[in-house]
């Protein structure tokens, strides 16, 4: 059994808003993260290498607790530091903007930056993600109307949904 950890960092109100908007059940800490890094990841950019095979991989059961420990030790050592760098929403906000955006990132992002403000740039990434819209079809193309719509509606924000294919 090998163990592929990742890390993730949520900001409650950006994940109540982002199920709310699809028409979901808020989850509270067991909702959507906003950024997240594999634990491997974390590792092999401070040049560690071996994980995760060789380094979180148990052959015998007498390994679990062996295995168990240097994992826990790689999450304090490594994730610990990646987790304490997200002090604000404002940290979210930069890693969002630097990392490659598909869609779920443009929600996160946008609704990020409404809940600071920063309306004129929740406008831009909204209409980043209503680019990615005009190709999908049903249900996909349902769930990315409301998320529009509910966006719009909660930020009070102008944005034109005329050009959106319609969803039946």
């Amino acid at each position: 059994m090998t163990f592929h950890p990742t890390l993730g960092v949520q900001h409650l109100e950006l994940s109540r808003l982002l199920a709310s908007f699809r028409g979901r059940q808020p989850l509270g800490l067991s909702g959507a993260c906003s950024f997240s890094a594999p634990l491997s990841d974390l590792l092999h950019r401070q040049g560690q290498g071996g994980a995760p095979y060789g380094r979180w991989t148990m052959r015998t059961l007498e390994q679990v607790e062996t295995v168990v420990q240097v994992l826990l030790d790689d999450v304090k050592a490594f994730g610990a530091p990646f987790l304490h760098s997200f002090d604000s929403i404002e940290d979210l906000i930069v890693r969002l903007e630097h990392a490659p955006r598909y869609q779920e990132l443009r929600a996160h992002l946008a609704i990020a930056c409404a809940l600071t403000g920063r309306r004129a740039q929740a406008a831009n990434v909204l209409g980043e993600y209503m680019e990615k819209v005009t190709c999908q079809r049903p249900p996909m193309l349902d769930q990315s109307r409301l998320f529009i719509e509910s966006f719009v509606s909660h930020f009070r924000l102008a944005a034109s949904l005329q050009d959106l294919p319609s969803g039946a």
